[in-house]
């Protein structure tokens, strides 16, 4: 039997109907709508209302459901796209909303960061993920550009926000400059390389920084497997020394719980391997692989394979540089054109649908 709140999800669906600009003024004007505003049409200062709310209630004593408000912030400004891309799928964006919006969701989002907190840290994290979603292709101040550089540590949330931030900033491009060599980010190079090129459309990566990328990528996967090693030792120990420990002495009991291993409840759970990712192949170590059940690298043929397609790994960073730089298109057509090669065919042609230009592909189909 459905429910009345049910009804009139489906009533709302069906009709669509127009908000009025005053719809939601007070948190109990929300409650009022919240499960039924997502179907409601577009209506951009409901929207801007729902943050002014939000934003002013984050620190209040009355008892709100913050996770309910931004939650329903994000399903109210969410669209899908008429344009299907490439693959035939819609593709689900965000309205987009006025930068002032734009800066109070940021301020929501450091908030989340705080040592002390209206809520609890479980919920801070759901608001913080959200926040962040809502962050996608949001231009900001340089006030609120200077906090995600300065805090770029805290979450790899904040160093998404930075190097797909949507347009040029020369907070960001200082930013990456200064940090162009620093190990943490060797595996967003083609991403830094971006920024930098943002000031520079001369700039070039140079084989000496794709080799030192190489070779701390490499250490850092070797740091991993000897990590994933100790742990998988010491977790052989603690469940041998539990289970012992914690088996059942009673000898009436099936086999299976007086057998010399563990109960199942007993098993710790297993370690995971977590290794770089890469955008060139990766040769595959199948003994390791039988060992560790994951894709580890062979090192040997990696190296190899590495320092004889250096030109081509040099031709598909900057191109790819160039794709994530916020240079006009114009630029950008001619940089991608000047920095091709025929080992790159491939990442070209992607670049060249992300960016939607037909010149670009005319260019390709006539190489």
């Amino acid at each position: 039997m459905p429910t009345p709140s049910h009804i009139t999800r489906a009533i709302a669906a069906i009709e669509r109907p127009c908000p009025p600009d005053d719809l939601v003024k007070t948190y109990k004007d929300f409650l009022k709508v919240r499960n039924v505003l997502p179907y409601y049409q577009y209506n951009p200062k409901v929207l801007v209302s729902l943050v002014d709310m939000l934003y002013d209630l984050w620190y209040s004593k009355e008892r709100i459901n913050r996770i309910s408000l931004v939650t329903v912030i994000k399903q109210y400004g969410s669209r899908v796209k008429a344009v299907k891309d490439y693959y035939g799928r819609s593709k689900a964006e965000l309205h987009p909303f006025p930068i002032e919006t734009n800066r109070k969701i940021c301020w929501l989002f450091q908030r989340c960061f705080d040592m002390e907190l209206p809520i609890n840290r479980k919920q801070a994290e759901i608001i913080k993920v959200i926040c962040n979603s809502l962050l996608f292709d949001a231009a900001l101040r340089a006030e609120e550009e200077q906090w995600l550089c300065d805090n770029v540590e805290k979450s790899p949330m904040i160093l998404n926000r930075i190097l797909r931030y949507p347009v040029a900033s020369p907070v960001i491009s200082a930013w990456a400059r200064a940090h162009y060599n620093n190990d943490n980010y060797r595996d967003r190079r083609a991403e830094m390389a971006g920024w930098v090129l943002d000031e520079n459309p001369d700039f070039v990566v140079d084989d000496l920084t794709l080799a030192d990328d190489f070779e701390y990528l490499n250490k850092k996967d070797r740091a991993a497997i000897r990590q994933y090693e100790e742990e998988l030792e010491a977790k052989k120990i603690m469940d041998s020394e539990l289970g012992t420990l914690l088996k059942p002495k009673d000898s009436s009991l099936p086999e299976l719980f007086i057998s010399g291993s563990a109960p199942e409840e007993y098993v710790s759970a297993p370690p995971r391997l977590e290794l770089t990712k890469r955008f060139y192949p990766v040769p595959i170590d199948m003994d390791a692989h039988l060992k560790y059940y994951a894709d580890v690298p062979d090192f040997k043929m990696l190296t190899e394979e590495f320092y004889k397609n250096i030109p081509h790994i040099q031709s598909t960073t900057i191109l790819w540089a160039i794709a994530y730089s916020r240079l006009d298109l114009a630029k950008k057509e001619e940089l991608l054109k000047k920095h091709y090669r025929e080992s790159s065919a491939n990442s070209f042609f992607y670049i060249c649908q992300r960016l939607q230009s037909v010149s670009l592909l005319q260019w390709l189909k006539e190489k």
